[in-house]
């Protein structure tokens, strides 16, 4: 991870990253090593915690971290290190799960152990990289849990950087069809079919899209401000930290570059995404007024 200290934001409000990964070691060095070779050169490399005071000493009151599962029998033990790493960042980390279909048979048991004894806060999927459609109806008991008890979940349904069958706005908007009160937050805006996802906000009252990479253009982005305005709380900050090819900070002036003006930069950057968290941004702290955390021990 570079040495570079990073400039400390001087914002009077907080910010909430709605989407970051952390995952066991192994996986990680396995996914970087992809990023390098297919996309770009993720700017952080460093172990968990280590990567967590980077996030937090950078201005991050609270962050979203979660893993994803590409196949099958992996989701448990992910869920478990999961639960293990919020306990230890609470109450800076929150921790989101992740499922792949290929465990149906066991999902429903899996599902209930992530949001009851784990007490994990919502779930990541990335139909892309895991090969399954959003809609798989092997899912179902995931979507019908999260749609009765209104936890969050985070789904890749966008086309970029892979365009395939398993993802895209009609696919999404077939699985929506069938839980229309699901709580979703749809990564990178949607990228690259940004007005379909956001007609989906319009039909549907709790499909969110989050930031991650499309106002640094990495995604085919930026999606057009017009909708940005139209639909200004349902839109969250998302950095996508630590595969990022720049300083997570960067992502913070994307948002702030667009010139919004404090209120809705305060709602993109932190209560759209507190709310839906249930979050109160008062206990949070704002960059400019903390300092960065203790380096950790030996």
């Amino acid at each position: 991870m570079t040495t570079q200290e990073p400039e400390p934001l001087q914002l009077s409000f907080p910010i909430v990253d709605i989407h970051t990964h952390l995952m066991p070691e192994r996986l990680f060095a396995a996914v970087r090593a992809h990023f390098r070779a297919n996309l770009w050169h993720p700017r952080y490399d460093a172990p968990t915690e280590e990567l967590v005071q980077a996030l937090l000493a950078a201005g991050a009151s609270r962050f979203v971290f979660m893993p994803y599962a590409h196949r099958g029998e992996m989701a448990r033990s992910l869920n478990h290190w999961v639960a293990n790493v919020q306990q230890t960042f609470a109450p800076n980390g929150i921790g989101f799960g992740t499922f792949h279909p290929d465990d149906a048979e066991l999902l429903p048991s899996l599902v209930d152990e992530a949001f009851g004894a784990l007490g994990l806060r919502g779930a990541k999927l990335h139909p892309q990289v895991g090969r399954f459609a959003v809609d798989d109806p092997r899912l179902d008991p995931l979507y019908a849990y999260a749609e009765e008890r209104g936890t969050v979940l985070l789904i890749h349904a966008g086309r970029r950087p892979d365009v395939s069958e398993f993802v895209g706005a009609r696919v999404f908007g077939r699985m929506m069809r069938r839980f229309p009160r699901l709580k979703v937050i749809v990564a990178h805006a949607g990228a690259d079919e940004f007005d379909a996802f956001f007609d989906l906000c319009g039909i549907y009252e709790d499909v969110f899209l989050d930031t991650a990479m499309v106002f640094n253009k990495y995604l085919g982005g930026p999606p057009p401000i017009q909708r940005v305005l139209e639909f200004q709380d349902r839109v969250l900050f998302g950095s996508d930290f630590p595969n990022i090819p720049y300083r997570w900070e960067t992502a913070v002036q994307s948002i702030l570059d667009l010139r919004l003006g404090r209120a809705l930069e305060e709602k993109l950057l932190c209560t759209n995404a507190a709310r839906l968290l249930g979050l109160d941004p008062r206990e949070l702290t704002a960059p400019a007024d903390s300092e960065p955390p203790p380096s950790p021990g030996p």
